[in-house]
């Protein structure tokens, strides 16, 4: 039987140890096994097709806070899922500032070995505790990440190690974020996890933490594979019961 690490979703797959996350040795599952994005899928229903071994062997693990003096004394934080690719390769989110500087590494399930890093200008919404940061696997074959005002950053060549670089897209036109990103960064925020759907179109919830040159207010937007994109305010949403989301 061959064998290769997998992080348990039994655990909480969002919920990880604080500044360090731990992957166990199991049983290699068929073809096409992964864990995609939050709670494993669109649905969020956190249910793996893969068993784990009994918890008894950790086989390789790597710091997903690089900073946890500045997290308070508790870390009760969800840093964000870990991804699993459908050719063993794991990505997560890493805090790397003292407060909410991002990035996202992808490293060899087998051994846990760095295959490749990118930063991220993503700053995390206004809240009273350390919101997640979660990026997702889109069945494209890229990982998307959030960035900074509002956007997403995407990658594709994801278990080759070396070099990557990130292609920035944004809900409202690229060009009107290349216009003015210093006022979008402000004033936008992405402010759930990311979840992507069977056609690869991307779903996030954004936060207007003060004006911006588009008057784009707090709501629920969605990036496709071409990089169109939709948004939806959460007044109109909810029925005018809410008026923030995340």
């Amino acid at each position: 039987m061959s064998l290769r690490t997998w992080c348990p979703p039994a655990a909480g797959i969002g919920t990880l140890v604080p500044a360090a996350l731990a992957c166990l040795l199991v049983a290699a599952p068929p073809a096409a096994a992964g864990w995609f994005m939050h709670a494993g899928n669109a649905q969020h229903t956190a249910l793996s097709t893969v068993p784990t071994q009994p918890l008894e062997r950790i086989h390789w693990q790597t710091p997903v806070d690089l900073n946890p003096q500045y997290s308070g004394t508790s870390l009760l934080i969800h840093y964000g899922s870990p991804l699993v690719t459908e050719g063993n390769t794991v990505i997560l989110p890493v805090k790397v500032g003292v407060a909410d500087t991002f990035r996202v590494e992808a490293r060899r399930g087998s051994d846990g070995g760095l295959l490749w890093q990118l930063d991220t200008d993503f700053r995390l919404a206004p809240a009273g505790w350390t919101p997640s940061m979660g990026p997702a696997l889109a069945p494209s074959g890229r990982v998307y990440f959030p960035g900074g005002g509002g956007t997403l950053l995407r990658t594709a060549a994801l278990d080759a190690p070396g070099p990557h670089t990130a292609t920035r897209v944004a809900f409202y036109g690229i060009a009107n974020y290349g216009a003015d990103p210093a006022a979008f960064n402000a004033s936008l925020r992405v402010c759930t996890p990311l979840t992507s759907d069977s056609h690869g179109t991307v779903y996030f919830g954004v936060r207007a933490v003060a004006a911006n040159p588009l008057g784009i207010e707090s709501g629920v937007a969605a990036v496709d594979a071409s990089g169109g994109g939709r948004f939806v305010p959460i007044l109109a949403a909810s029925g005018g019961l809410c008026d923030r989301v995340g």
